[in-house]
């Protein structure tokens, strides 16, 4: 039996697609586009996003990938905040 490789089947031009989204919070199935979306405010913060999103984190393992985008974005980016969000 022979196993053949990704690479003889995937073809990556090396330019994204315009659809690729990535998963940031799977219990509530949010994708970087939602997050950006709700996030366009200056001055948001993690629990604001969730609260516009209908939903609230569950497990919790997003919220340091929320507030990272958060800050990313914001035009105080250097600023880091304590505390919960």
């Amino acid at each position: 039996m022979t196993l053949r490789g990704i690479r003889s089947y995937a073809k990556y031009d090396g330019t994204p697609a315009a659809e690729t989204r990535m998963y940031i919070c799977l219990c509530n199935a949010l994708t970087d586009r939602d997050v950006r979306a709700q996030s366009a405010d200056s001055g948001c913060s993690v629990a604001m996003v969730y609260r516009a999103l209908g939903c609230e984190p569950q497990c919790g393992k997003c919220v340091p990938f929320v507030r990272q985008m958060l800050r990313q974005r914001g035009p105080n980016a250097e600023i880091e905040g304590g505390g919960d969000d």
